[in-house]
């Protein structure tokens, strides 16, 4: 960083280029906040391991252990956090977890929960999210890999709320998003 000092032309078209960039960018992240994380970004983009790495729930020295499923509990923090990918292929998810997630609005999402839930058992935590004060956080992205083979991060849509539900096992849960949902997922509606 020192050697940079002898190059002032440098150091000004990079700070130039920055400056256009910052004041130029498509999506500003901001923190999620209500309780959240300070480090968890609304519109951040994370892999599975940095958003449990964001949790505590894995470091340097400790990986997540088997496999995770779609949700996952922060008991501390009475939050469940949903994994959800839209595009799902018969090559990557089971027959049983073929889910019909999608954006309804800017600020609606419908989810389907798992294959086990129903308003009567499980699911209710959901219907009743207001009385137990449960948060539920929504991370989305549009396809499981990309066309290069690499796993897709999740885009941190928000904290959500619970609108209406029909059905059991699974639920289908619309839900109430915090803030707007990014447009290049509302056109894909």
């Amino acid at each position: 960083m020192r050697r940079l000092a002898d190059y002032p032309a440098f150091i000004s078209e990079i700070l130039e280029l920055t400056d256009y960039l910052l004041a130029n960018l498509e999506t500003k992240t901001f923190s999620v906040g209500e309780g959240m994380p300070v480090s968890l970004e609304q519109y951040g983009c994370y892999t599975r391991e940095e958003v449990f790495s964001i949790f505590k729930r894995q470091t340097a020295d400790k990986r997540m252990q088997g496999s995770v499923a779609g949700i996952f509990n922060i008991e501390e923090l009475n939050t469940e956090l949903f994994f959800v990918t839209l595009n799902k292929s018969d090559k990557d998810f089971s027959a049983e977890t073929m889910y019909n997630d999608y954006v309804v609005s800017e600020n609606e999402f419908h989810w389907e929960s798992q294959n086990t839930d129903s308003h009567q058992g499980k699911g209710k935590r959901f219907v009743e999210q207001k009385k137990n004060g449960k948060k539920f956080l929504l991370f989305v992205r549009e396809n499981k890999k990309d066309g290069f083979g690499n796993t897709c991060p999740f885009i941190c849509f928000g904290l959500v709320d619970y609108i209406r539900s029909k059905d059991d096992k699974p639920m289908k849960i619309n839900w109430q998003t915090h803030q707007p949902i990014l447009p290049k997922f509302i056109n894909a509606v």
